[in-house]
């Protein structure tokens, strides 16, 4: 093996794939999977990383190259030498040596790594039949952080340790749920998709989603799988593993229909609700919202440690009752929201909060009980 490359080109490839190769602990049994796979195919190099969950490969013109072939590097060790290399040094390159390490040379430096043998490097995943259509980066990127803070983190119940991707007709939806709050996100796609598709992406596939999409226009093609998940854009690409499970049914958790629908300004209700959590509250993360008439009162206590309250005016509302709700939940919901004008959709007491701002995304938090 032999070749030449951009410098920066490698840089970004590397960044790209290391963001799916294992780290510490998570090799899985298979100390290969802290590598990345690097293969030589006519004037091109592959690089992929992988973790068994998640996979993510990009290709990079290089010059000079030799015959074809593979073999496997230290992920993180690579990276960090092309990332630290001099700004002046524009072209690196490599070589297999005779002890079967791979060679770098860059500007005045020499750096020898051990490999491993592609063989042992696991197969790429087939997607197989998919559903595909098309998007902009933007859109899935925003898409995917309004909802994955809902997502739960080592939950039993495995189908809400990710986000659902949902494909009806012309829409196109993302739901993230713990069970006490939800996040749904929805957009229009450009053309109808022929079958109904539902599946749930693992919020290990969710993170690398979110690192590889970077909220640009450029289009985005998504390929949905009976067991895999596959974005491609431009010269990179992932395939994620998704989770086996019937998701809620997020329909009857939106409310139909709201008593109450008070206008409020995201930033005065987010700092509000920020500040007054910060005393703390004898029920663990909670805050109190009483509404009178005009006027919101935001408020925590706790025994020994004192007590905090806002008032925030809201237009003339037939509202009179308190609720108790997670501080964390509504700040999160808050920060997701992207206007600065927000709906806050109430029924009862006992009813979830439905936050809303008209752009197609709601937020609902189930209230607590004192």
């Amino acid at each position: 093996m032999h070749f030449q490359i951009a410098r920066a080109e490698l840089q970004r490839q590397l960044h790209h794939v290391a963001g799916a190769v294992a780290r510490g602990t998570g090799f899985h049994g298979l100390p290969i999977l802290g590598n990345v796979l690097a293969e030589i195919r006519g004037s091109q190099l592959r690089l992929t990383g992988s973790d068994s969950e998640v996979t993510m490969s990009g290709i990079c013109s290089v010059t000079e190259a030799s015959e074809d072939t593979a073999i496997t590097v230290p992920a993180k060790k690579l990276l960090d030498i092309v990332r630290a290399l001099p700004s002046s040094v524009s072209t690196v390159d490599a070589r297999l040596v005779e002890t079967g390490n791979l060679q770098l040379r860059a500007g005045a430096g020499r750096y020898t790594l051990a490999t491993l043998p592609a063989a042992g490097y696991p197969e790429r995943p087939a997607i197989g039949d998919a559903t595909r259509i098309t998007v902009s980066d933007a859109l899935l990127s925003t898409m995917t952080q309004s909802v994955s803070y809902a997502m739960a983190n080592g939950d039993k119940r495995a189908y809400l340790n990710g986000m659902l991707l949902h494909l009806a007709g012309p829409t196109i939806t993302c739901v993230g749920t713990d069970g006490s709050r939800m996040g749904v996100a929805r957009a229009a796609l450009s053309e109808r998709v022929a079958a109904e598709t539902r599946v749930i992406v693992a919020r290990r596939g969710v993170a690398a989603m979110q690192a590889m999409l970077t909220g640009s226009d450029e289009p985005v093609e998504l390929y949905v799988g009976a067991r895999h998940l596959g974005i491609a854009k431009g010269d990179q690409k992932l395939v994620a593993s998704l989770i086996d499970g019937a998701y809620p049914d997020y329909g009857r958790v939106v409310p139909a229909a709201s008593r109450h629908q008070v206008p409020l300004e995201r930033r005065v209700l987010l700092d509000a609700v920020k500040r007054t959590a910060i005393v703390g509250s004898d029920i663990k993360d909670a805050v109190v919202l009483d509404f009178t008439g005009d006027t919101l009162r935001i408020s925590a206590s706790a025994v020994e440690k004192g007590d905090a309250s806002e008032e925030i005016p809201v237009p003339c509302q037939d509202i009179h009752f308190r609720m108790g709700v997670n501080a964390r939940y509504l700040i999160d919901a808050l920060s997701a929201l992207s206007e600065d004008a927000v709906h806050m959709r109430l029924n009862t007491p006992t009813d979830s909060i439905l936050l809303t701002n008209g752009d197609g995304s709601d937020h609902i938090i189930m209230p607590l009980r004192f």
